[in-house]
Formats: structure tokens, sequence, C-alpha cells
């Protein structure tokens, strides 16, 4: 008797741990939760650079644990990237089972060929479960910008991704757009913001926007303050104090001064509400995966 009592005191604990393991797997997310999604914009440095010298540091091979290992810990909804060649793109994408929308600034085309391989993306990579694209496009900065083209000073092809997506659990639609500006041409960036202010509300109309992006200068800058005025930095609109340095740019050194340079932005439009801000400047094995400073936001619609 007593043998069988304790059978089954063991067999009503086991059945109690299961049945408390399924309730914590089958918990009911959150409304906060289910509202919110994260976002992270980050220029990767491309692979282009170092393509020919696998041994360097700098090299993707060297630095793509590093950088999978810090997206992964951050876990963003949505990710936006600047100099992602396809390589670098497809790496990070797999390992965070996103898909990807965006086309390569050497073809202007998502298919995969050995052109566009060799050409970076302005990648917007996505969690599928939680968004749909509806709805997708580019331009490039120039005065041609439906094909890949560059004028005025700009020292290379710079264009601009966007995508209209469904947060497929409220079932409301907004728009990111994703871009680097050119490094060199201070006339092509002031010409890239104003081409953008032309395409945007042609494009949204009243739907939430967000636009990110290495801008490649400062908060003060003419471009800059051109974008905001119709748009809103999420460094100033954040609910929650910002985090981390202030700067985004690091040059590979680890102990440089990160208050230096912002290059790199998050602005919003419409009904988006920023709840908090982080420049994330984690190293990985001592070292920076990028020479820029992911940025990462946690955005309500």
């Amino acid at each position: 008797m007593k043998l069988m009592l304790k059978i089954l005191i063991v067999f009503w604990m086991v059945m109690g741990a299961f049945a408390q393991c399924d309730s914590q797997e089958n918990k009911p997310v959150s409304l906060q939760a289910r509202q919110e999604f994260t976002l992270i914009t980050y220029n990767i440095y491309r692979d282009y650079f170092t393509r020919n010298d696998p041994a360097s540091p700098l090299s993707w091979g060297k630095r793509k644990e590093g950088m999978i290992s810090l997206l992964e810990a951050y876990k963003p909804d949505i990710l936006c990237m600047q100099e992602d060649d396809w390589i670098q793109g497809e790496d990070i994408r797999q390992a965070l089972n996103f898909n990807k929308v965006g086309v390569s600034r050497y073809t202007a085309s998502e298919e995969v060929t050995e052109k566009s391989k060799l050409g970076d993306y302005m990648g917007i990579y996505y969690n599928p479960k939680r968004f749909r694209v509806l709805d997708k496009g580019y331009f490039f900065f120039s005065e041609t910008p439906d094909i890949p083209s560059k004028s005025w000073d700009a020292d290379a092809t710079s264009l601009c991704n966007w995508t209209k997506m469904e947060d497929l659990n409220r079932k409301i639609t907004f728009y990111i757009f994703n871009t680097h500006l050119d490094y060199i041409g201070a006339q092509t960036r002031m010409h890239s913001v104003q081409i953008l202010k032309e395409r945007i509300p042609n494009i949204v109309k009243d739907s939430p926007i967000i636009l990110t992006g290495d801008m490649n200068d400062s908060e003060n800058s003419a471009p800059l303050q051109y974008l905001k005025t119709f748009l809103k930095d999420s460094y100033k609109e954040s609910v929650q104090a910002p985090a981390g340095p202030y700067g985004t740019f690091n040059d590979f050194k680890p102990d440089y001064d990160l208050a230096k340079y912002k290059f790199d932005y998050i602005l919003v439009g419409g009904k988006v509400s920023v709840l908090n801000y982080k420049v994330i400047d984690e190293k990985r094995n001592g070292n920076f995966p990028s020479d820029h400073l992911p940025v990462f936001c946690n955005l309500k619609l």
C-alpha cells in the first residue's frame, strides 16, 4: 500500500510539472507586447572591402560570428542594413530566419545574379511570423531615380529601398524606407533628402513611416535638418532616456571616442511611438563587429 501511494505521489508530481510547462509555453502574449516591435538599423561594413583578403580581421569571415551573436542577443523584429553585400545578408537572414525586401544597387533587381552579388542592398529584413509585405519599391538618388545612376558630386550610386508592411498582430499597415546617403558628396546628400521628402509622402499618404539609414552626416547638418521638417528623430522622441553612446561610428577601434560622430538614424512619422532608443556599443571577442554601431528602437504603432 505504501509503495502504491509513493507511485501515485510521483505520478501526480510529474503530471503537475508537465502542466506547468505547458501553461508557460501557451501563456498568452500580453497586449502591450503584441502592440510593440523592435527595429535595428545597422551599417555592417561591406564584404567587398576585404573580399580578396580573407585573413584580414575586418573580413566578413572574421566578423560574421560576432555580428550574428549580437543580433541574436537583441532579437529585432525588423533589421534594416546598409553595406549588406549579398553573402552577408544571406548569412544574417538565414541565422535569424528572416525574409528580405530590397534590390541591389548595382542591378535594381531582387534577382540574384553574379552582378547583383557584387553590390550591397540596403535590405530590409523582417520576421515573417510577425509581418508580411504588401508592396515594395525603390528609387535612386540621382537625376534619373528609376535606374541605377548617380549625379551631382556623388562618389557612388545610392538608393532607397522601401516596403509597405502589415503587422500581423494588429492588422496595421506602415512603411519602412532604408537608405545610405553618399559618403563624399555634400550636394548629393542634400539632393537625396529632397528626393526623400518628395517621394515619401506620395508613396505613404497617411500611414506611419519609419526611415532608417546611414546618413553620413551629423544631426545638425543641413540634410538632417531638412529631413526633420517632415520626420522626427527617434533619439529625441524616445519615451525613455536614450541608452548607449551618442555617436554611432567606431572606425573599428575599441577605444574610439563614441561621442564623436552620429551618422545612423531611425526617423519616424505619423502614428509611431518610440518607447526606447539605444546605440549598442557591445563588442564581441574584444572588437566591434562593424565600423558602425547598431541603433535599436522599441516602437509602437
